[in-house]
């Protein structure tokens, strides 16, 4: 009963055609993926619109059994066999229903039938439910002051904030993103990361890597949640810089900033930048130039060696101890997607954060006591003013014509800022644009391979390019 009233609801809502559209979306068609989108992407290394006749009907007869797919490899040669000559099957069955309603013409539907299945060879990337959480969970226990013995007692039940849409839109649009960058580059598929914090400074997604199907059809298993890796932040980091200057003096809201190209330790420090820019510019551009004088003055201005951006960093919540550098607004001292993400927090909450996002809000302990964890009050890390011009600067990132961040563009509100590491071994972009579910929702997407491998040749793969499009499917997703 409560199904028909759901449906019923559903059909007075909505339209037929946007009820299909949810439903292709959203349906399960093995093998990891959700949705139409990353079905095309995982058994072809297509995108929906380049599908032919054939691979659509393919896909369109997955819904009924989805294990029953050419990928999957388990069991002896034969059960293999006779799952490949089924596929077959009802994939001919679509092509058939198709011909017959009209869709396809007898000439286009015998030249679907005989399409061979053997073309499906990509191997596809998993999605993985727990997504290495276990450790980041246990080690928030032991913060939250539960012992080894009492995690590990009968009864023992953790609620977290973790939204279960956030977290499969999370893992489809990573998926989305390593196959995109799979297909410009080839070669072994990297590694990509998302942590997502809400309004609350509550994290409803935490995606630490991506599982993947061998040849064999088996399973590698994902362990390592690289949200919480150390990598360096790269451009990221620029906002920080920012905004501890403005705040302490060293620069003004109306300065001209400097950012033709300088020279460090025998280092040309250059970039696309005009010679001239003003902060808002600088951020949206990324100027190198710019920012390395700007911080150089915060510095040079604290006559006592205090250095504001370093205690803005850990004002943030930033664990990982950055090193003193005048390469440090580049981002070059490594630290951790997640403590990045929330250090974002403030610029887009007029200054305010909480020191530590929270992902336990609910403990039901051994003995049936029950323990709520709130996510605390926030506090003022910078200034009202400072934030809302760091946030022009972050708008300015996605929507100026040479803004760095354009790929995100597609999102109404959106803002972030791109981070690329040097020879394009990390390619990051954290931002944040407002939720219907979770309001305001700051978003950070790392990609890269574990063994600091390129990512691609020349400047093909960067921030802008390969993390910011993941960025904003994973909004698309959860705007709807």
């Amino acid at each position: 009963m409560t199904e028909f009233f759901a449906a019923f609801e559903l059909e007075y809502k909505l339209e037929k055609k946007e009820i299909l559209e949810i439903y292709l979306n959203e349906i399960y068609l093995g093998m990891g993926s959700y949705g139409v989108v990353a079905a095309a992407e995982c058994y072809f290394n297509k995108s929906l619109y380049e599908l032919t006749i054939d691979e659509m009907a393919l896909l369109g007869g997955l819904p009924q059994l989805p294990t029953r797919n050419p990928h999957n490899k388990s069991g002896s040669a034969e059960k293999v066999n006779e799952r490949r000559k089924s596929v077959k099957e009802r994939r001919n069955y679509v092509i058939r229903r198709m011909e017959e309603d009209g869709y396809i013409s007898s000439t286009e539907a015998r030249v679907a039938r005989n399409a061979s299945i053997n073309n499906v060879k990509f191997n596809p990337l998993n999605q993985d439910e727990n997504t290495a959480l276990g450790g980041y969970i246990i080690e928030e226990l032991h913060r939250l002051g539960y012992t080894d013995e009492q995690i590990k007692g009968n009864g023992f039940k953790v609620y977290l904030t973790i939204d279960i849409n956030a977290q499969r839109a999370a893992m489809t649009s990573l998926q989305y993103g390593v196959r995109q960058v799979q297909r410009r580059q080839g070669g072994n598929a990297p590694q990509a990361a998302l942590v997502a914090i809400d309004s609350k400074g509550d994290i409803i997604a935490m995606v630490g890597g991506l599982s993947y199907y061998d040849e064999k059809g088996d399973k590698r298993k994902n362990e390592l949640n690289r949200t919480l890796s150390l990598r360096q932040p790269a451009s990221t980091m620029k906002p920080i810089v920012y905004a501890a200057a403005l705040d302490s003096g060293a620069i003004s809201p109306d300065d001209t900033l400097d950012a033709s190209p300088l020279v460090i330790g025998g280092r040309t420090i250059s970039d696309r930048c005009d010679s001239q820019s003003s902060i808002t510019d600088a951020i949206a551009q990324s100027c190198n130039g710019a920012v390395i004088r700007v911080y150089q003055r915060t510095v040079w201005n604290q006559r006592t060696g205090w250095n504001p951006v370093l205690n803005l960093v850990r004002q943030m919540g930033v664990e990982t101890p950055m090193q003193d550098s005048p390469l440090l607004p580049l981002g070059v001292s490594e630290t951790r997607l997640l403590d990045m993400t929330n250090a974002y927090t403030p610029f887009f909450n007029q200054g305010l954060m909480r020191r530590k996002p929270r992902i336990i809000f609910k403990v039901r302990d051994e003995q049936e006591n029950w323990h709520e964890h709130g996510s605390g009050w926030p506090s003022q890390v910078i200034s009202r003013s400072t934030a809302n011009l760091i946030r022009r600067g972050l708008r300015s990132t996605v929507v100026s014509e040479k803004g760095t961040g354009r790929a995100a563009g597609s999102i109404t509100g959106a803002a972030g800022k791109t981070g690329t590491t040097t020879a394009n071994r990390d390619a990051l972009f954290i931002g944040a644009a407002e939720s219907r579910l979770f309001g305001t929702t700051v978003v950070g997407v790392w990609v890269g391979f574990d063994d600091n491998t390129r990512l691609g040749s020349g400047s093909t793969e960067s921030g802008g390019r390969t993390s910011a499009p993941i960025w904003a499917k994973f909004f698309e997703r959860i705007q709807k």
